[in-house]
């Protein structure tokens, strides 16, 4: 469990990528990691490759902070691997549109 603390806490300005098998708790983690990232005044780009994030979800973990919290995570949903490919490489873009 240390390792995993010291690598949320150490998250920056990077892209992070989270894979595993399916039910194992990815789609939540990052909600989770992006709720707090907000929180703490970050932006947060946010890129749905599976479509399993939805905003039901970021409103349960977020809970009384939401609306604050909504303002600094831009969510995008990929519609397949191009697509994601495209999304990540125009971040730069996008950062420049949403302040990251």
């Amino acid at each position: 469990m240390n390792g995993l603390n010291n690598f949320i806490e150490n998250l920056g300005n990077e892209i992070t990528c989270v894979y595993g098998a399916a039910g194992t708790g990815k789609t939540t983690f990052a909600i989770m990691m992006a709720v707090e990232k907000a929180v703490n005044g970050s932006r947060v780009y946010y890129i749905d490759a599976e479509g399993g994030c939805n905003i039901d979800r970021v409103k349960q973990i977020a809970g009384k902070q939401v609306d604050k919290i909504l303002e600094k995570i831009f969510f995008v949903r990929a519609k397949d691997f191009d697509d994601q490919c495209d999304k990540i490489n125009n971040i730069g873009e996008i950062g420049k549109k949403f302040g990251l």
